[in-house]
């Protein structure tokens, strides 16, 4: 197998406020290979953004703080970097596409600007020479009249451009490791089914690392290798894409597989996953999901089950399955 391209272990983020601490991510463990798109899903709320920030080092500190856990990139451990070493890193050999377009994007500051200046700031490239790059870049991203795009102002895009601008930033200097938080949230279905095609390209033909995190299992089947399925902050079941699809394990994700609308089945009302997420300041014990299984035992509620190999690269965290 490849050398891993990401390795995190045991990492915890904690944010402190004034009614207590919140485990955001507590002891979160994966893997990510080159030129390989790793998923990560779950409901709002159970660390999915907060574990692609940790790993970027964009944790606003305070109230955060990453607690505890190693973070290696490209042989490279982030946790024991300088602020200086890390801006070298972001934008550059690794990026991320921010889940809003339109406050991510500066509204004073052209398109062309934007995508620019991490060009010139990372590669050293001269006005004229950067200019050419970005449009290049917009023209790989598929957008038309690159020339004329170029110029205009994030205002005068429609969303689906404006989400091709912030792919095209992304992968201005060409990264190893791309995080796409929500890459097509509020996008109609066919601009996403235009923007995953896109990834799915870019993949192929820059051999880029990407890092999928959505709650929409649709995405995860169409674009990604190897899925990570996450509820209150902590990993409950990892298995290549079409294993979680044909064998859930853990009874959230099969929750969430039993949600998605089916052309198979005719159901007069959807599968609902009962009860609501737990508040961050006040934690089940044990397995966190307990208080909403339906399998729940009394060793659910007293001790934490770990990650156990059920074969096939498939790992859950169950008490029914160890």
């Amino acid at each position: 197998m490849s050398e891993k391209l990401l390795s995190v272990k045991n990492l915890k983020t904690y944010f402190y406020t004034e009614d207590g601490v919140v485990p955001a991510i507590d002891g979160v463990n994966f893997d990510v290979e080159p030129g390989e798109t790793l998923g990560i899903v779950g409901e709002s709320g159970c660390g999915k953004s907060v574990t692609s920030l940790s790993v970027m080092r964009l944790i606003p500190n305070p109230p955060g703080k990453i607690e505890d856990g190693e973070i290696t990139f490209d042989g490279k451990d982030l946790l024991s970097l300088s602020e200086a070493e890390m801006r070298k890193l972001r934008g550059n050999e690794m990026s991320m596409i921010f889940q809003e377009p339109m406050t991510s994007l500066n509204p004073v500051y052209t398109v062309g600007d934007q995508i620019t200046e991490a060009i010139k700031l990372h590669q050293g490239k001269a006005h004229k020479e950067a200019v050419k790059h970005a449009i290049e870049m917009l023209t790989l991203v598929g957008i038309p009249l690159p020339e004329k795009r170029v110029n205009e102002y994030p205002h005068q895009l429609s969303g689906g451009m404006r989400q091709r601008v912030m792919i095209a930033m992304a992968l201005s200097c060409n990264p190893k490791l791309l995080f796409a938080d929500e890459p097509t949230t509020a996008l109609d279905v066919t601009i996403q089914a235009q923007i995953l095609e896109l990834m799915k390209k870019l993949k192929r033909e820059l051999g880029t690392s990407i890092i999928l995190i959505t709650h929409d299992l649709g995405v995860i089947a169409e674009t990604v290798d190897r899925v990570i399925v996450m509820y209150a902050g902590r990993v409950v079941e990892e298995a290549p894409v079409k294993e979680i699809f044909k064998s859930p394990m853990h009874p959230y994700t099969q929750g969430l597989l039993n949600s998605i609308p089916s052309l198979d089945e005719r159901k007069e009302r959807l599968d609902s996953i009962k009860g609501t997420v737990p508040n961050p300041l006040d934690m089940p014990t044990g397995c966190r999901f307990h208080p909403r299984c339906p399998h729940v035992m009394d060793k659910c509620k007293e001790e934490k089950p770990q990650l156990e190999d059920q074969g096939k690269g498939h790992t859950v965290a169950c008490w029914l399955r160890n």
